[in-house]
């Protein structure tokens, strides 16, 4: 935590800076007439330009990186990791993604085409089950389904979410 708090705190300096510069040129009157909307449309590129090149992002991005390398490693060198992974309820959606095109620089031939059915069914496999259990949820607020028992449908929406778009939901009930 106090590597990340460190750069979030060189970064925000920075950014405070150049907000400093923008919020000058912002308040400079402009001389263009005519085209002073323009104006906007450069404050808002140079805001953007704020986003891009941020070295927390690049540092997960960077981590990142080397998690999908080394899941795709262990896939192909260990039995028991692979056995455990097909175990496991399976990734979401834009990590399959990324460990597809990660693959494609580590794996060839029919360990590639293996990673890919691999990857593909287990996404389908968890996508099914959680489709299966987002239906029932729906079907709870029937009433003539509501003494029925919820079985793992309750978080079936917020799974769901979370494998279609890697986004981490969390079930406002377990908090």
């Amino acid at each position: 935590r106090l590597g990340h708090a460190l750069m979030t705190d060189t970064r925000t300096m920075e950014v405070v800076s150049q907000l400093e510069k923008l919020e000058r040129q912002a308040a400079s009157p402009s001389k263009k007439g005519f085209f002073a909307k323009a104006d906007d449309n450069i404050i808002a590129s140079q805001l953007r330009s704020m986003i891009s090149g941020c070295v927390i992002c690049e540092e997960i991005s960077g981590n990142m990186m080397r998690y999908y390398y080394t899941f795709i490693y262990l896939w192909k060198t260990d039995s028991s990791f692979r056995r455990k992974w097909e175990e496991s309820k399976g990734l979401c959606i834009p990590h399959a993604a990324s460990l597809a095109e990660m693959a494609q620089s580590q794996l060839s031939g029919n360990k590639l085409t293996e990673f890919n059915k691999a990857i593909l069914h287990q996404l389908k496999e968890s996508l099914a089950q959680d489709e299966a259990d987002l239906n029932w949820f729906t079907l709870k607020f029937d009433y003539r389904n509501h003494d029925k028992p919820w079985g793992n449908s309750r978080d079936a929406l917020e799974r769901t979410i979370n494998r279609l778009r890697g986004e981490c939901i969390k079930n406002q009930k377990s908090e």
